[in-house]
Order: structure tokens, then C-alpha cells, then sequence
């Protein structure tokens, strides 16, 4: 049964990632203008590839998984086998993805930004992973934790976009972040 602090909680969820990238557009936008947001989108189109495969390849089962598993045992070894799966496919993904860099792109984004936002995806798998898991185990509370902290990459590129810092270091800042908060994960 959901209780009314669960959809409360993904309400804010939800609220918490529309307002972090809207928040990021709009930096974006005053620093360098509607280019430099459609060159943004175009990267985390990117990263939302390589990303999604796990995400809606793997992690859904893991949220099913863990909701019948019912075993705290059985849960951290779904939790596992599915970190490890997800990252593998995701990695495919990611790997495959420069070769299509110039057709995707228009040659419009450089090689080394394709690569940066594939990496960017790479690392998202693992909270992603976490989420999954949280909520087939009902802790919406985390999830709410979990996508707060999120938040602060995307703050921590606004910021750099606002300091007038040019996609590759932007990039750069976003993976370090997912990267940071991966392993910290």
C-alpha cells in the first residue's frame, strides 16, 4: 500500500530533478546563450543513452527482484549482480557510442565531449542502481536523499556555467561529480 509520504516523496523527487535542470538550462542560457543549451542537450542525450539501457534494461527488474525477494541476503546479491550488469551493458553502450559521434552530432561536439558524455552516463548507473534497489525495498525516504545529493552535480556545473566555463571543462566537472559520487556509493 502507498502511504501518503511515499507520493509525497516522489513528487519532490521528481520536483528536485525538474527544477535542477531547468535551473541549469536557464544558467546556461544567460551565460552562453540558446547554442550552448542545445549543445548541452545534445550531450546529455548522451549520457541519457548510455544510462537508459541499465536503467530500463536491468534496473527495473532489480526494483521487482527486491520487492519479492523479502531475504536481506538475496537483496545485496540482487543488489550486486545488478551493479555489475548494469555498468557491463551500459559500458557496451558507451563504448559503441563515439563511433557515432560525427553522424549523431553534425560534427557539431567534438570527440573528446562524446567520449566525456558517455563516460557521464557510465558513472550515472550507479546511483541509478541504489534507487532501484531503495525503491524496491519501499524507502522512499532515501530515494529523496538520494536525488538531493544528485542535485549537487548539477549545481556544481550551473556554477561553472555561470563562471563562463567553456562544454569540455562542464563535462569534465559533471563526470568528476558522478565519479565522486559513485565511488562514494
Amino acid at each position: 500500500m502507498t502511504s501518503s509520504q511515499s507520493v509525497l516523496a516522489a513528487l519532490a523527487i521528481i520536483l528536485i530533478d525538474l527544477l535542477g535542470r531547468a535551473g541549469l538550462d536557464k544558467v546556461l542560457a544567460l551565460a552562453g546563450g540558446p547554442d550552448r543549451v542545445a549543445l548541452w542537450a545534445q550531450l546529455q542525450s548522451v549520457v541519457e543513452l548510455v544510462s537508459t539501457v541499465a536503467i530500463v534494461g536491468v534496473l527495473q527488474g532489480l526494483t521487482v527482484l527486491v520487492a519479492q525477494a523479502g531475504d536481506p541476503r538475496a537483496e545485496r546479491g540482487l543488489l550486486r549482480e545488478a551493479l555489475k550488469l548494469g555498468l557491463a551493458t551500459s559500458l557496451v553502450v558507451a563504448l559503441a557510442a563515439p563511433l557515432l559521434a560525427a553522424w549523431l552530432t553534425q560534427e557539431k561536439i567534438g570527440l573528446a565531449l562524446f567520449v566525456l558524455a558517455a563516460l557521464a552516463g557510465l558513472f550515472t548507473v550507479v546511483p541509478a542502481t541504489l534507487n532501484a534497489y531503495w525503491l524496491g525495498k519501499h524507502l522512499q525516504r532515501r530515494m529523496l536523499g538520494l536525488a538531493l545529493l544528485s542535485s549537487a552535480a548539477l549545481l556544481m556545473v550551473a556554477a561553472g556555467a555561470g563562471l563562463g566555463l567553456p562544454l569540455r571543462e562542464l563535462m569534465l566537472m559533471q563526470c568528476m561529480a558522478l565519479l565522486l559520487f559513485a565511488g562514494a556509493i
